[in-house]
């Protein structure tokens, strides 16, 4: 008997986050919230738009500090183009804020 094939899936309109959706673990010790690879500490840098918090964090493993921007899973499709265009600027500049990781919850995207 011939097999069923599988029906092709619809593609999605923008890509998906890189990173699985991870569980944000806080540690209410520290105040330090780890999410992958980033902890995020409850020192705030700044703020942005639409909601955006720029918070001090650290890169594991290696213990680099850098800023966390935390954004609202609602805004994905301009964290995407922020990243795609930190990537190309890092190419071209070194004067450039580097992007090292993207990590996400259920609520939302930590670029760092």
């Amino acid at each position: 008997q011939p097999q069923p094939q599988p029906q092709p899936q619809p593609q999605p309109t923008h890509p998906t986050p890189t990173s699985p959706i991870q569980l944000a673990v806080r540690d209410h010790a520290t105040g330090i919230t780890a999410i992958g690879r980033i902890r995020v500490h409850e020192r705030i840098l700044g703020y942005g738009s639409h909601g955006t918090v720029v918070y001090e964090g650290v890169l594991h493993p290696e213990g680099r500090r850098v800023a966390v921007k935390r954004l609202l899973r609602q805004f994905f499709d301009a964290a995407r183009k922020e990243i795609a265009m930190l990537i190309e600027l890092d190419e071209a500049s070194a004067r450039v804020l580097r992007y090292y990781a993207m990590e996400e919850d259920a609520q939302f995207i930590y670029l760092a």
